[in-house]
């Protein structure tokens, strides 16, 4: 690009001096005008003639040159850009780990445990992007998020990924950062003493439910309680272990939360087999991670590590088979694996068989499901976190 501007600024540059000698030899031939007026005609006229074609070959010379200019104008903001879009991956790689805020004491989906190790789904999550990016599912700063505090997390940029599962809605969507699709499916629902009357929603009229104050399931459950004009009372705590022991001790009929929350704290109580769920929810969650604004290509690696992650599952790829990925007779699952192919890894500075290690680490989807939610863990029912083929609703685009 460079050498070209320097040519057109030579050919610029003749085309001025050849415009300039037509112009001098226009006032010499005037000045040097003889006494016969048909020569001097003849003389100036042949001078106008010079000046004209030397005009004419400045003219393309400069629209070329000015031309030249823009694109190169062009090139070099699109490769500053480019630059900014890449800023924060080339910071997450300068640094040498992934910056993950998780909500603490989350059973099932963030949680640190004694021995400072946290686990839960949306912890995998984080390591499975930290494996894409650093081939070591375990380059994982883990960093505490308040309630509340999410979304300023992100608007600060402190955080590579927000991995609190937080709704997915239009105005986080727009103020906090970019959201990848929904991740996991959950609702809202209440826990009840096995031996209470409480069957139904609509007996829950009259009752005393304990909540999280100015927490999103306070919000959400009292949304549901007017729209459905059910006269009940609250119990309002600073925080779910206050509610938790309230309900224990029996100031109040009820616990509202989402439904992962409710049963990780049924089995930490005293006696689990007295407490349960009502089944159903009065409110769905989308669940997303999300990264700060600014940095396309970051969103996309996060994204890329999610739709692996989903795909895999649907090609029945587990950490145990993928290694076998080579020599499948599935053209899919070879791609996958990058084995066969390119779907983008180069243009993201991740490895051709990212996949591979990933879900070798970490394993696929459903793994991850099973092991934070089945029935070793939780014991909740997959419902809408079945794959769209199995009757469920989580779905990637695929790979190819």
């Amino acid at each position: 690009m460079q050498h070209q501007k320097d040519s057109l600024l030579r050919l610029l540059s003749i085309a001025t001096v050849a415009l300039t000698a037509a112009t001098v030899a226009t006032l010499v031939s005037c000045a040097a005008q003889t006494d016969d007026e048909s020569e001097n005609r003849r003389l100036a006229s042949q001078a106008h003639s010079t000046a004209i074609a030397a005009r004419e070959a400045l003219t393309p010379a400069a629209r070329a040159f000015a031309e030249a200019q823009t694109k190169s104008d062009e090139a070099e903001a699109a490769l500053e850009e480019a630059n900014s879009q890449s800023q924060r991956l080339f910071a997450i790689f300068e640094h040498g780990n992934i910056r993950c805020g998780v909500h603490p004491d989350k059973v099932g989906l963030s949680m640190q445990g004694d021995d400072g190790v946290w686990s839960g789904f949306f912890v995998d999550m984080c390591r499975a992007v930290s494996a894409a990016v650093f081939n070591n599912a375990n380059r994982v700063e883990f960093i505490e998020i308040a309630d509340g505090e999410e979304g300023n997390a992100l608007i600060t940029g402190d955080i590579d990924i927000l991995a609190t599962g937080i709704d997915w809605t239009l105005q986080r969507e727009t103020e906090w950062g970019n959201a990848t699709w929904p991740l996991y499916y959950d609702g809202q629902s209440v826990m009840v003493k096995r031996d209470s009357d409480i069957d139904t929603w609509a007996e829950l009229a009259g009752e005393t439910v304990c909540t999280v104050e100015d927490a999103d399931s306070e919000r959400a459950f009292l949304d549901w309680a007017r729209t459905e004009r059910l006269d009940l009372g609250t119990r309002r705590f600073p925080n779910l272990t206050d509610a938790i022991s309230a309900y224990e001790l029996g100031f109040c009929s009820a616990l509202t939360d989402r439904i992962p929350e409710l049963s990780a704290m049924r089995q930490t109580m005293e006696s689990p087999s007295d407490h349960r769920v009502m089944r159903g929810y009065f409110d769905e969650h989308e669940s997303v991670l999300a990264v700060p604004n600014g940095s396309d290509t970051w969103f996309d690696v996060v994204k890329f590590v999610v739709i692996g992650l989903v795909r895999a599952e649907t090609l029945d790829v587990t950490s145990e088979s993928v290694g076998d990925s080579a020599t499948s007779q599935s053209i899919a699952i070879r791609r996958l694996a990058g084995f066969e192919g390119d779907f983008g890894q180069d243009s993201l500075n991740l490895g051709t068989r990212v996949l591979q290690s990933v879900i070798g680490r970490v394993g696929n989807y459903g793994e991850i499901y099973d092991r934070h939610f089945g029935q070793d863990a939780l014991n909740i029912e997959r419902g809408r976190n079945s794959l769209l083929r199995d009757g469920g609703s989580i779905w990637v685009p695929p790979i190819r």
